[in-house]
């Protein structure tokens, strides 16, 4: 199959894996959101910190893997056995650390639930290898079947617990689960076996690309870890609650609306390097289809938010509905830091980025001295949001200069789709108003059909008017991907 081919394939898959995914997880998040309340869903949240630490270092360690299109044993095999060991040091960190967090944050259960954690770096290095190597293969299939799987699984483990009255533990053993069901699948399908072979320079030579994709993504992580920390410190656990779960709802809109149709940038991209006029043109698609989606989809979210957040997860969640809006219009700033990173990651060149990332994660972390305030929580909120937007001329700046890649016309035609769904959010909000006075659970799933289809209707018919250009290459980019969605 030609490249554009797998790449069409590879987005239709990667869409089926994050969209059946977040919607699985998302059917089971709401149910533990309403069982183990705001302050057992941070507790278990604390725990994400060690896991996306453990994130970044193995999958960075692994990532020459596509970069590199490793196929011979010596150095797959030095990966292996190296990341085994990664595996091991940091799950004897987070218990060596467990204690001490759990004292300094004042939560004594927090100990306990670490302890039990602690497994969940081992099995994520045990995978590691096997998925890069499908993903280099570019066999996106296989990755929707094992994260389905797994997330049903997981789910239902994590659900049977948090019936049992388990709490934050029901989180921690959804992810206990998820991971080993996910170890069980990839392996067969990886075709490939380590063998008891090491090679110190074989080691080096493989580890090297994934060293930039490591300080990217040490930024990310504390830009979006380490406030957690500092939140649950400076105004609680439930603040903390709070805050997660925004950033999980988040997530779900991020993983199905961007990470899934834009994941197939960086192993398509790594193999045209050097042809910078078709790197370009594939960002510029990828950027239309992306915001074509995400944008309204985040107007809708935030102008219906007081409706569906109490009437989904609850009353006690009621404190996070501005807080949603918030960072539900800031997310529209995220396809743009996507693309780029992923083009300077494909030519190798993520050190450059590293760079200018660094300025804006730094601008962010420093919006926590807003904390202690009065609303502090929505001041900081509302400064990340402005920040992110302000970064976009940055970053497309950041790529012409440095890549030799022009992205300027390419953002300047999404802005139809931004319009639209600014006009789509104030006519929601507007409608919204005399009907939240007379709100009830009962009408509460009838109005939500309603808004969301006048906003859909308004946004499809602000987009055709304002972009049918745009318009019309969307729908041809999605009957490209569904007309390929056979296994490379």
């Amino acid at each position: 199959m030609a490249l554009s081919g797998k790449m069409a394939s590879g987005a239709f898959w990667s869409i089926v894996e994050k969209g059946g995914q977040q919607a699985i997880s998302f059917l089971v998040f709401m149910v533990l959101a309403r069982l183990v309340g705001p302050e057992e869903y941070g507790l278990a949240n604390i725990c994400f910190v060690y896991f996306l630490l453990a994130g970044i270092i193995v999958w960075g360690v692994v990532d020459g893997i596509v970069s590199l299109q490793v196929e011979d044993d010596e150095r797959l095999s030095s990966l292996f056995w190296f990341t085994q060991v990664i595996g091991v040091v940091l799950a004897a960190f987070c218990v060596g650390t467990a204690g001490v967090l759990a004292n300094l944050l004042e939560q004594p259960k927090l100990e306990a639930i670490l302890y039990t954690f602690a497994v969940v770096p081992l099995l994520l290095s045990l995978s590691a290898v096997p998925n890069m190597i499908v993903m280099k293969a570019m066999n996106f299939k296989i990755y929707a079947i094992r994260t389905l799987v797994a997330t049903l699984v997981g789910g239902g483990v994590g659900l049977w617990l948090a019936f049992k009255g388990f709490g934050a533990y029901a989180i921690v053993w959804q992810q206990i689960a998820f991971y080993v069901v996910m170890n069980l699948i990839i392996w067969p399908f990886a075709n490939w076996r380590p063998r008891l072979k090491f090679s110190r320079t074989s080691l080096v030579d493989a580890v090297k690309p994934g060293l930039n994709a490591i300080k990217v993504s040490s930024l990310a992580y504390f830009e979006q870890q380490f406030p957690r920390l500092v939140i649950a410190d400076v105004i609680g656990a439930g603040a903390l609650g709070h805050y997660a779960f925004v950033m999980r709802i988040r997530l779900a809109l991020q993983e199905m609306l961007i990470t899934a149709p834009l994941v197939v940038l960086y192993p398509g991209m790594s193999k045209m390097k050097g042809n910078r006029p078709d790197q370009a043109r594939i960002a510029g698609k990828a950027l239309l289809l992306a915001c074509s989606f995400l944008f309204p989809l985040l107007a809708i979210l935030a102008a219906t938010a007081p409706l569906y957040i109490p009437f989904v997860f609850g009353e006690r969640w009621e404190p996070s509905i501005v807080l949603l809006q918030i960072y539900a219009i800031g997310a529209a700033a995220l396809p743009f830091n996507f693309v780029v990173k992923e083009l300077f990651r494909a030519n190798n060149r993520l050190n450059i980025f590293f760079r200018y990332n660094m300025l804006v994660t730094l601008l962010s972390l420093a919006t926590l001295f807003l904390l202690p305030l009065q609303d502090g929580l929505r001041l900081m909120a509302l400064s990340v949001t402005t920040i992110a937007f302000a970064a976009i001329p940055l970053y497309v700046h950041c790529v012409r200069r440095c890549l030799d890649i022009g992205l300027w016309s390419e953002v300047a035609r999404i802005w139809p789709f931004a319009v639209a769904s600014v006009l789509t959010f104030v006519a929601i909000v507007a409608a919204e108003s005399g009907a939240l006075h007379t709100v009830n659970l009962a009408s509460i799933p009838l109005q939500l059909v309603l808004f969301g289809g006048l906003g859909a209707a308004i946004f499809v018919g602000c987009a055709l008017l304002l972009g049918k250009t745009q318009a019309v290459e969307v729908i041809t980019l999605l009957r490209s991907a569904r007309a390929r969605p056979s296994a490379p």
